[in-house]
C-alpha cells in the first residue's frame, strides 16, 4: 500500500523557524496534535472542540445479514480548516491542519457514531475530515500550508490512495479511508460540532450469495470469487466542483488522471463453508470508484472491463468458471462502481456449466450470454439504504431503524429516505398495525413516487391513549414498515 502525493517544496525555512520557536518560548511549545505555529500564530486563541463523526450504518435487514460492521470502524482523524472568502470570487484557502484525539464510539438510531476532540483556532472555519488516513498521509497533511499549497482545490487533488492487492478486511482489519465536510461553523469554546459530518467511505463494496428459485435447472456450490481489471489509485474525496466544494450528487464519479487499472492479475476470494445452497461472501470484497463504459468498440476493451468470475461446481461437476458484470436489472446497461455503495451479486438459477478456465471467462461476454448462471445485482448507496428487503427482481430500501418512532402527545414531524428500482415505483399508506385500517393522525407529504426521495411525515396531537400507526412502504410484491408510537395525553 502506498500514498500518492505530487513533489512539494523544500521544508527548510519551516523547520528553522519552528526550530527557533521551540527554543525561545518553550513555554508555548506543542505536541504533534497541535504544533508550533510559525509567523506568529502561537498568539492565537485556541480551544478544544468536540467533533462528532457520523456513519450510516445498517440495520439488519428482514432479508438476509449485510455484514458484521468493521467498515463502520474509524480509529483516527484529520482535520483540515479552510477560511472561506466570498468576494471578489469564492474561494477556500487552507489555514491549519490538526489531529484529533479519540474519545468513543456508539451505534443508534442508524448511525455509527465515533466522537474526537481536536484544538482548534478561535474563528469561522470550514473543516474537512479525513478519517483513516495512515501515518504517511498525515505527515504530509500536516506540512501542507508550509509547502506552498493552500487551495482547496489543489489539495484535494493531491489527496490520493493507492492499493494494489486484496484490501485488509481479516483479523487485522485495514479500516477504509473516508471524508466528510462541514459548512462554515463558528470555533469557540466549548463547541460540539454533531450534524453536519456524516463520513463518505472512499470503497465500493461487493457481496455475493447464492439463493437459487424455483427455476433453476441445478444446484450450484460457490468455491470462489475473483475480482478483475479493478482501479488501483482513488481520490479520498467524492467529486468536488471547481470552487472545491464537494458536490453531493451520490451518481457521480471522482477519478484520479491515473486511476491505475490492473488487467494482469486478478483478486482470489476463497469461500469458507461453501455449499449448495444459500452460500455467501460478504463484507470482504472492497474497491476503488471505477467508470462505466456505455458503449465497447472493440472484444479487448470490454474484456479488460472490471468484473467478477465466480468459481463452482453445477450440479456435482467439476468446477467450471462464470463471468459477471455490473449491469442495471431494468436497463441491461454497464453500472460504474461508486464509493459507499454496495453492490450485492446474488447467484439466482444454475442452468449448466461454465468455461472450463479463469481465462477463458475473463475473454467472455458473460453469463447473459453464456446462460450458466443467472445472477440479480442489488446496488445503493449506504448513505440512504439501510433497511432493505428485496426479491429476485427489485430491491425496496429506507434510511430507517426497525424499531418504533417515539412521539409525545403534542405530535411531531419526521422524514425519511426511500429508494427502489421497481420500475413502478412505490405507494405509501399508513394503517393501524392490529386492524388494518386507515388512520388520519399521521400525514405524508407524498403517497406514491419513483426512484429515490425523502418522505416528510407529520404526528398530530394525541389527546386519547397512547396509539401506533405503520407507514406500509409498497414497491411490486416488496413491503417495508416504519411504526409509529406516540404516548397518550
Amino acid at each position: 500500500m502506498k500514498f500518492i502525493f505530487y513533489p512539494i517544496k523544500q521544508l527548510f525555512f519551516f523547520l528553522v523557524s519552528a526550530t527557533i520557536l521551540l527554543l525561545t518560548i518553550p513555554a508555548c511549545s506543542k505536541d504533534a496534535t497541535n504544533p508550533v505555529f510559525p509567523d506568529g500564530e502561537e498568539e492565537e486563541q485556541e480551544d478544544e472542540i468536540t467533533l462528532i463523526l457520523r456513519i450510516p450504518a445498517q440495520e439488519v435487514p428482514l432479508s438476509r445479514s449485510m455484514g458484521n460492521g468493521e467498515d463502520y470502524v474509524v480509529k483516527e482523524a484529520v482535520i483540515l480548516a479552510f477560511s472561506v472568502e466570498n468576494t471578489p470570487s469564492y474561494k477556500e484557502t487552507l489555514a491549519y491542519y490538526r489531529e484529533g484525539r479519540y474519545i468513543s464510539s456508539s451505534s443508534g438510531n442508524n448511525l455509527y457514531s465515533v466522537t474526537f476532540r481536536a484544538h482548534l483556532k478561535k474563528w469561522d472555519y470550514k473543516l474537512v475530515i479525513i478519517a483513516n488516513p495512515g501515518e504517511p498521509l498525515k505527515d504530509r497533511l500536516g506540512r501542507l500550508p508550509d509547502n506552498g499549497i493552500t487551495d482547496k482545490v489543489d489539495i484535494l487533488k493531491l489527496l490520493q490512495y493507492s492499493h494494489t492487492g486484496k484490501w485488509n478486511a481479516g483479523d487485522n482489519y485495514t479500516p477504509i479511508p473516508m471524508h466528510a465536510e462541514t459548512g462554515v461553523e463558528t470555533i469557540d469554546t466549548g463547541t460540539t460540532l454533531n450534524a453536519t459530518p456524516i463520513l463518505i467511505r472512499m470503497l465500493a463494496r461487493m457481496d455475493v450469495s447464492v439463493e437459487l428459485d424455483a427455476l433453476s435447472e441445478g444446484t450450484f456450490r460457490l468455491e470462489k470469487i475473483y475480482l478483475a481489471n479493478y482501479n488501483t489509485n482513488g481520490y479520498v474525496s467524492p467529486l468536488w466542483n471547481n470552487k472545491g466544494v464537494t458536490v453531493t450528487d451520490i451518481s457521480g464519479i471522482n477519478l484520479p488522471p491515473d486511476p491505475g487499472v490492473n488487467t494482469n492479475t486478478v483478486l482470489e476470494y476463497r469461500v469458507p463453508g461453501a455449499g449448495l445452497t444459500s452460500a455467501a461472501y460478504k463484507g470482504e470484497i472492497y474497491t476503488f470508484e471505477t467508470a462505466k463504459v456505455e458503449t465497447y468498440t472493440t472484444d479487448t476493451e470490454f474484456y479488460n472491463s472490471v468484473c467478477l468470475i465466480l468459481e463452482g461446481s453445477f450440479n456435482g461437476e467439476p468446477n467450471t468458471f462464470y463471468r459477471i458484470d455490473l449491469t442495471n436489472q431494468s436497463t441491461g446497461r454497464y453500472m460504474p462502481i461508486l464509493r459507499n455503495h454496495l453492490y450485492d451479486v446474488i447467484v439466482t438459477q444454475a442452468n449448466r456449466s461454465g468455461y472450463r478456465t479463469l481465462t477463458e471467462a475473463l475473454r467472455s461476454y458473460g453469463v447473459t450470454v453464456n446462460g450458466g448462471l443467472r445472477s440479480r445485482i442489488i446496488s445503493y448507496y449506504m448513505g440512504d439504504v439501510t433497511n432493505v428487503v428485496f426479491d429476485e427482481h427489485y430491491m425496496l430500501g429506507t434510511n430507517t431503524k426497525q424499531e418504533p418512532y417515539e412521539f409525545a402527545p403534542a405530535g411531531g414531524t419526521g422524514s425519511f429516505i426511500i429508494y427502489t428500482d421497481y420500475p413502478q415505483g412505490f405507494t405509501l399508506t399508513v394503517s393501524d398495525p392490529e386492524t388494518g385500517q386507515p388512520v388520519n393522525w399521521v400525514t405524508l407529504s407524498v403517497a406514491q413516487g419513483v426512484g429515490t426521495q425523502t418522505i416528510s411525515y407529520t404526528v398530530l396531537n394525541n389527546s386519547t391513549a397512547t396509539r401506533q400507526s405503520d407507514i406500509i412502504l409498497s414497491a411490486g410484491r416488496l413491503r417495508n414498515t416504519i411504526r409509529i408510537r406516540q404516548s397518550g395525553s
